[in-house]
């Protein structure tokens, strides 16, 4: 007899998935929309939901390229962590270069998805987390005043790259620097 692991159940179960839902010519529910998926377990107990990271945007292998991963997503939660796709070193890889692209999927499948999103680590200490350029800045005698000038600066992007800080503003899970 063949032993059942954890992978095969789980494989099995997205296939139930993806089958009820091209049966049923509907688009996929809110994620983590079932009150017994984690992210409604979450809730019955007060909680906003439950989020996982994913990412991995154009990448062959991650998460977010595995449609088994993002259909796991879908059910169990209803709040999308970008794993590396919000860090600077994605967003911000030059002093004067803004990508958003990674982050800008992210955020469109979430929202397709009635997913809310949840930043994190504007700023590691860890330096293969960040850009070289970040990494080698000299932030002078006055270290704390010229960080603050730094993420203030973010105000000068041109408004289509400060499009997805507006939209969490507007949801309150986002500071204007």
């Amino acid at each position: 007899m063949e032993q059942i692991t954890r992978r095969g159940c789980m494989a099995v179960a997205v296939a139930g998935m993806a089958l009820s839902a091209a049966g049923t010519g509907s688009r996929a529910a809110t994620g983590g929309s079932d009150p017994q998926s984690l992210a409604g377990l979450a809730k019955a107990k007060g909680l906003t939901g439950f989020g996982n990271a994913i990412g991995g945007v154009d990448q062959p292998g991650s998460a977010f390229s595995d449609l088994g991963a993002r259909q796991i997503q879908l059910a169990e939660c209803n709040i999308l962590v970008p794993e590396n796709e919000l860090k600077w070193t994605a967003v911000h890889p030059s002093p004067k270069q803004f990508d958003f692209h990674g982050a800008d999927v992210l955020v469109d499948w979430a929202e397709q998805n009635g997913m809310k999103i949840r930043g994190h680590n504007l700023l590691w200490l860890r330096p293969d987390r960040n850009s070289d350029w970040l990494n080698n800045y000299d932030f002078g005698a006055r270290p704390g005043t010229e960080a603050e000038r730094l993420l203030r600066s973010l105000n000068g992007l041109k408004p289509s790259t400060r499009k997805r800080f507006k939209t969490l503003q507007k949801e309150g899970t986002a500071h204007d620097f």
